[in-house]
């Protein structure tokens, strides 16, 4: 599967630079002959380094050539042992919280109020969004009693 996507990756740019290039860019047979076999083999050689390097990836160091020594094992002595986790005194609920109305500010033409009075144009403040309720899950600590006396 890798195999196919490299070569579709490399097949389609080739055939989109032969399709597009004319013979007019060309030039004439003898000139830049020895520029066009050097950017040749310079895209060989970076092809190469480059599919070289994507089979590299995943072999051991024996492969590459790189010598590969064995690091010591250290010994650690514990003193303790290791405390267990100890559960946490914790609870999930619900709880409720208040979101705040947010509103607009808008400009109120003048006009006639009821009883026939003008009154002129101001900035008032309308409700753009009710306020609402929202249910939140909270993580909730155990209480420790330290007075016991209630109790008794």
């Amino acid at each position: 599967m890798k195999k196919n996507k490299l070569a579709v990756i490399f097949l389609i740019p080739l055939l989109l630079v032969t399709f597009s290039a004319t013979s007019a860019y060309a030039g004439s047979r003898e000139r830049h002959r020895w520029e066009g076999a050097a950017i040749g083999i310079g895209s060989l050689v970076l092809g190469g380094i480059l599919i070289d390097q994507i089979g590299r990836q995943c072999t051991p160091f024996g492969q590459i050539g790189l010598q590969y020594t064995p690091r010591r094992e250290h010994t650690y002595v514990y003193l303790d042992p290791p405390k267990p986790l100890r559960k946490k005194r914790a609870h999930w609920k619900m709880r409720r919280r208040w979101v705040e109305p947010s509103y607009e500010k808008i400009w109120n033409p003048g006009h006639h109020n009821r009883h026939g009075k003008w009154v002129s144009g101001q900035w008032i403040m309308i409700v753009d969004r009710e306020g609402y309720w929202v249910e939140e899950r909270v993580q909730v600590k155990k209480r420790r009693h330290r007075n016991h006396s209630r109790y008794f």
